[in-house]
Order: structure tokens, then C-alpha cells, then sequence
């Protein structure tokens, strides 16, 4: 689909974040709650990450980049904050003093941190005391330390004429499973420019970084 990530793992190939991350919370409760009431809960706030509070940040990463220099940019950015910042307050208020989403970390609270750090202004997240403490919450986490660290070694192995950045997104493939799940898990780990550019589909062809196996689980 000529995108970042994707899953492979015994001839399973599946891409979009949201699909890989049911498929690997599907495998470990850790993950995603085996009870049906748990299990919808999770996956409706995966789903509100992707569809309700993403769309509105990357529309301002969008202007930002496309309208650079543009003498419409201004304008344009002022029409579509207050959304973002509509969403944000909505979702500051359904999480309250929790420290995630529901009683528990599950692949909503995965995804909803990794859409707020990559938010294109931290002001829109500083905002919000309890947003900030939950993204801190999130990347304090040791598997997403981990991820980092594979993602770091990783870019150092990257095809050379690709021309990655010097800091690529960490891997959120190997957070979500490589390091949660027990046992042996063979897939593989991709790198991207970062999350904007690999948005926008640019044409290049971003290596296969890493195969990683034998993690072993983490929280």
C-alpha cells in the first residue's frame, strides 16, 4: 500500500496501524482485554485516535508543510486549530486524573500517545496537564525505550541511498508487539522519514530495516 508500517509474521502481511495492532492484541491480553465490554472500549479509542483526534493534527502538519511561505497559510492554520484544540479538550476530559484511557493500558492508549507526541505544535498538548503527563506516562514505558533503541540501531543499517534523516520515527511495530509479546516473534521493523513525510507518500522506497526476534515480553 506504499506505507509505513507494516506487519509480517508467517506469511501474514497486513498494513495500517490500527489492523496490525488488533491483530497483535488479539494474541496477548496485556494488549487488548479479552472480555467483549474491555475489547470494545480498547478498539473504540484506537479507532478515535486514528479517525477523531489524528485528522485535525495532521491537517495542521499539511498547512504547515504544502502551505510554507503561502500567503494563505496564516488563514488556513487559524480555520483549522480550534478543531484540533476542540479535540483535545474533549479528550483531556474523558481521560480526567487516569492514567490512561481505561482502568488499564491497551492498544487505545498505544496509539492515542503516538498520535499526541507527534502532535505538529506541543503547545497543543501542553495545554493540557493530564495530556502532557499521559504522553509522558507513555513513552516512560520500558518497551517504548526499547522500540526507540531498535529504531536508532536500525537507521544505522538502513540502505545508505536512501537518505534517512539522522533521527527516523521509532518503530511502532516493534513497541506494539516485538516487545510485548512472549516467546519468539519473527516480523520485521520499518523505518520512515517521519511520520509527516511517510503521510504524504513520497516517492521513495524506505528500507527494511531490521528482523527482529526472541524478544522477550516487556510492559
Amino acid at each position: 500500500f506504499g506505507q509505513v508500517p507494516v506487519y509480517k509474521e508467517d506469511g501474514v502481511t497486513l498494513f495500517e496501524s490500527g489492523a496490525i495492532l488488533i491483530h497483535i492484541g488479539a494474541r496477548d491480553e496485556r494488549l487488548l482485554p479479552r472480555d467483549a465490554a474491555g475489547r470494545g472500549r480498547a478498539i473504540s479509542w484506537m479507532f478515535a485516535a486514528l479517525n477523531s483526534v489524528e485528522p485535525t493534527l495532521q491537517a495542521l502538519v499539511v498547512l504547515g508543510v504544502a502551505g510554507a511561505d503561502a500567503a494563505w497559510q496564516d488563514d488556513a492554520v487559524a480555520a483549522v486549530r480550534p478543531f484540533a484544540e476542540q479535540r483535545l479538550a474533549r479528550l483531556s476530559h474523558a481521560l480526567g486524573d487516569r492514567d490512561w484511557l481505561e482502568d488499564r493500558f491497551t492498544i487505545g492508549d498505544l496509539l492515542m500517545i503516538d498520535v499526541l507526541r507527534t502532535a505538529p505544535d506541543e503547545g497543543l498538548v501542553a495545554a493540557h496537564p493530564n495530556l502532557a503527563a499521559y504522553v509522558e506516562r507513555g513513552r516512560s514505558r520500558p518497551a517504548f525505550k526499547a522500540a526507540c533503541m531498535v529504531s536508532r540501531a536500525a537507521s544505522r543499517c538502513c540502505t545508505r541511498s536512501a537518505a534517512l534523516p539522522a533521527k527516523p520515527s521509532c518503530a511502532l511495530t516493534a513497541w506494539a508487539s516485538a516487545r510485548r509479546i512472549p516467546g519468539n516473534w519473527n516480523g520485521w521493523a520499518f523505518c520512515s522519514p517521519t511520520d509527516t513525510f511517510s503521510l504524504y507518500g513520497t516517492p521513495r522506497t524506505w528500507a527494511i530495516i531490521v528482523e527482529t526476534r526472541s524478544f522477550p515480553a516487556r510492559d
